[in-house]
C-alpha cells in the first residue's frame, strides 16, 4: 500500500512569507500581514497582494487572486500541483502518493479548479473559460 502524501503538514512547514521569498518576491518582514506588489496583474502602483502569516494564505485585493503556498508556487511558476509539492520540498513521484482529501471545499475556486485538473490560461483563453 502506497502512502498518503500529508499536504497540510507541507503547507505548514512553508509559511506564505518564506514562500514568497523564495520566489523572489520581495518581502520585507516575515511576521503578521504584509503587503507586496501583484505579480498576477499589472501595473501594480499600489501593493495590493497581501500575505497573512497568521493563517498562512495569501489575497491580492486588487485582482482576487488568493490561496495557500501551494497555489502561490503553482501560480508564479506555472507549474502543476505536483510540480508545486516537489518545489516546496514534498517528496512525491505520483499524483496517487497525494491524500486526496487535501482540497477544503470553501477554498476551491475557479484557479484552484484550473490548477487541479491542468487547464492552463491558454486553454482557458482558447475555450473562453
Amino acid at each position: 500500500m502506497t502512502p498518503h502524501f500529508d499536504v497540510e503538514m507541507l503547507k505548514s512547514n512553508n509559511p506564505i512569507m518564506e514562500v514568497a521569498s523564495r520566489l523572489g518576491l520581495k518581502v520585507n518582514k516575515q511576521r503578521g500581514t504584509v503587503a507586496i506588489s501583484c505579480v498576477f496583474h499589472s501595473p501594480d502602483t499600489h501593493p495590493s497582494l497581501v500575505l497573512m502569516s497568521d493563517v498562512n494564505r495569501y489575497e491580492c485585493k486588487s485582482c482576487g487572486a488568493k490561496g495557500d503556498a501551494i497555489n502561490l508556487v503553482q501560480k508564479v511558476l506555472n507549474v502543476n500541483f505536483e510540480e508545486a509539492i516537489r518545489w516546496l520540498g514534498g517528496v512525491t513521484s505520483q499524483y496517487e502518493n497525494i491524500d486526496p482529501s487535501f482540497e477544503e471545499k470553501d477554498s476551491y475556486t475557479r484557479d484552484t479548479y484550473f490548477d487541479a485538473h491542468l487547464i492552463n490560461r491558454l486553454m482557458q483563453k482558447k475555450f473562453d473559460l
